[in-house]
Protein backbone atom coordinates (compact mmCIF):
# COMPACT_ATOMS: atom_id res chain seq x y z
CA UNK A 1 0.00 0.00 0.00
CA UNK A 2 1.13 3.46 -0.45
CA UNK A 3 2.21 5.90 1.80
CA UNK A 4 -0.53 8.25 0.28
CA UNK A 5 -3.29 5.34 0.78
CA UNK A 6 -3.19 5.73 4.36
CA UNK A 7 -4.28 9.29 4.49
CA UNK A 8 -7.29 7.98 2.91
CA UNK A 9 -10.86 6.71 4.63
CA UNK A 10 -11.81 3.75 3.15
CA UNK A 11 -15.04 5.16 1.63
CA UNK A 12 -12.62 7.54 -0.24
CA UNK A 13 -10.51 4.49 -1.18
CA UNK A 14 -13.64 3.18 -2.50
CA UNK A 15 -14.96 6.52 -4.13
CA UNK A 16 -11.42 6.00 -6.28
CA UNK A 17 -11.20 2.99 -6.93
CA UNK A 18 -14.72 3.21 -8.55
CA UNK A 19 -13.33 6.13 -10.33
CA UNK A 20 -10.61 4.59 -11.98
CA UNK A 21 -12.51 1.33 -12.86
CA UNK A 22 -15.06 3.93 -14.74
CA UNK A 23 -12.16 5.59 -16.43
CA UNK A 24 -10.91 2.31 -17.41
CA UNK A 25 -14.46 1.06 -18.93
CA UNK A 26 -14.33 4.40 -20.60
CA UNK A 27 -11.32 4.12 -22.18
CA UNK A 28 -12.24 0.35 -23.12
CA UNK A 29 -15.35 1.79 -25.01
CA UNK A 30 -13.22 4.24 -26.54
CA UNK A 31 -10.60 2.02 -27.78
CA UNK A 32 -13.46 -0.39 -28.61
CA UNK A 33 -14.98 2.59 -30.86
CA UNK A 34 -12.02 3.59 -31.90
CA UNK A 35 -11.45 -0.23 -33.83
CA UNK A 36 -14.50 0.24 -35.37
CA UNK A 37 -13.89 3.21 -36.75
CA UNK A 38 -10.59 2.12 -37.78
CA UNK A 39 -12.49 -1.29 -39.43
CA UNK A 40 -15.03 0.77 -41.56
CA UNK A 41 -12.20 3.07 -42.78
CA UNK A 42 -9.67 -0.06 -43.59
CA UNK A 43 -13.39 -1.55 -45.29
CA UNK A 44 -13.25 1.62 -47.74
CA UNK A 45 -10.06 1.10 -48.46
CA UNK A 46 -10.28 -2.27 -49.25
CA UNK A 47 -13.43 -1.56 -51.68
CA UNK A 48 -11.31 1.14 -53.16
CA UNK A 49 -8.40 -0.62 -54.03
CA UNK A 50 -10.85 -3.67 -55.56
CA UNK A 51 -12.46 -0.84 -57.73
CA UNK A 52 -8.90 0.20 -58.59
CA UNK A 53 -7.78 -3.35 -59.17
CA UNK A 54 -10.71 -4.67 -61.48
CA UNK A 55 -10.63 -1.21 -63.48
CA UNK A 56 -7.32 -1.60 -64.12
CA UNK A 57 -7.31 -5.28 -65.23
CA UNK A 58 -10.24 -4.33 -67.81
CA UNK A 59 -8.12 -1.39 -69.14
CA UNK A 60 -5.37 -4.30 -69.78
CA UNK A 61 -7.45 -6.76 -70.93
CA UNK A 62 -8.90 -3.97 -73.44
CA UNK A 63 -5.51 -2.79 -74.79
CA UNK A 64 -4.12 -6.57 -75.31
CA UNK A 65 -7.56 -7.29 -77.52
CA UNK A 66 -6.47 -3.98 -79.44
CA UNK A 67 -3.27 -5.08 -79.89
CA UNK A 68 -4.39 -8.46 -80.88
CA UNK A 69 -7.00 -7.67 -83.06
CA UNK A 70 -4.98 -5.07 -84.90
CA UNK A 71 -2.58 -7.89 -85.70
CA UNK A 72 0.19 -5.55 -83.49
CA UNK A 73 0.92 -8.72 -81.24
CA UNK A 74 -0.28 -12.41 -80.59
CA UNK A 75 -1.68 -13.27 -77.48
CA UNK A 76 1.80 -16.13 -77.74
CA UNK A 77 4.47 -12.78 -78.10
CA UNK A 78 2.43 -11.25 -75.61
CA UNK A 79 2.57 -13.91 -73.03
CA UNK A 80 6.41 -15.24 -73.55
CA UNK A 81 6.92 -10.74 -73.29
CA UNK A 82 5.25 -10.54 -69.74
CA UNK A 83 7.00 -14.10 -68.48
CA UNK A 84 10.58 -12.44 -69.87
CA UNK A 85 9.65 -9.40 -67.69
CA UNK A 86 8.32 -11.49 -64.66
CA UNK A 87 11.74 -13.03 -64.43
CA UNK A 88 13.55 -9.93 -64.34
CA UNK A 89 13.69 -10.49 -60.31
CA UNK A 90 14.69 -14.34 -60.89
CA UNK A 91 11.42 -15.27 -60.11
CA UNK A 92 8.50 -16.21 -61.84
CA UNK A 93 5.79 -15.07 -60.11
CA UNK A 94 3.62 -12.81 -61.55
CA UNK A 95 5.19 -9.79 -59.94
Amino acid sequence: MKWSDLLLTAEQRALRDAQAARTEAQMGQLDASLAQQSASRNQRNLEDLEDRFFALALYTRSILQLLVDKGIVTEEEFEQRKRDLDLMDGQLDNR
